[in-house]
């Protein structure tokens, strides 16, 4: 170890209880009021549009959305063809506020996801889409959708910690909360773009 990495570890020696405290008060208070904050947004644009999809109350359940007709042909379960699910995005921290605020590079949003087989063959399935018809996908980016070469597609959320701190002083989530029904909004208005999606990933032309 370096001097300076002995430097941290004494100190992080010296207050371990102190972070221990911390850990466990983010993992029983803070998580917990943000995932039911974070459901109860997503489940009132779920109803505003007419969507479907299971939001639980918690970032450790579900919370994935679409619109009805995106379900699989003759499926009596909730499976889709495409829809989308707010969760982590890329790298992710020990916590949740620590992956909504992006510590360290992380992030949180939403995922365009597939039941039509595995996420590798989702993934090899929509970087043929894509490549096949570049026009989708230049649409879906001025959209506000973001593509990686490896075939994720997801609309990226940024929660500013400031205003995060605000919504718990205040016990109001609405302001910290916007971007994520701005995110929802966007996906909306990009309905006729997904749509298309749908039918490349259905194998329809059009």
């Amino acid at each position: 170890m370096t001097d300076a990495d002995l430097s941290v570890a004494a100190a992080i020696v010296r207050n371990i209880d102190l972070l221990e405290a911390t850990y466990d008060y983010v993992d029983d208070k803070i998580d917990p009021a943000l995932g039911e904050a974070v459901g109860k947004l997503l489940t009132r644009k779920r109803d505003e549009f007419g969507w479907i999809g299971e939001v639980e109350m918690s970032f450790e359940d579900s919370m994935y959305l679409a619109p009805s007709d995106w379900r699989k042909a003759e499926d009596e379960e909730d499976n889709f063809d495409l829809y989308f699910a707010f969760d982590a995005i890329g790298e992710s921290t020990q916590s949740w506020i620590g992956n909504l605020v992006g510590v360290e590079g992380a992030g949180m949003g939403f995922e365009i996801l597939s039941d039509s087989g595995t996420k590798a063959a989702v993934r090899g399935r929509l970087r043929t889409i894509v490549r096949d018809d570049p026009a989708l996908l230049e649409n879906l980016r001025a959209s506000g959708f973001s593509w990686s070469p490896k075939g994720d597609l997801t609309v990226p959320v940024t929660i500013t910690r400031e205003a995060l701190a605000a919504a718990f002083e205040d016990e109001d989530f609405d302001t910290a909360l916007a971007p994520i029904a701005e995110a929802l909004d966007r996906i909306h208005a990009a309905r006729k773009h997904l749509d298309l999606l749908v039918n490349r990933i259905r194998g329809v032309a059009g």
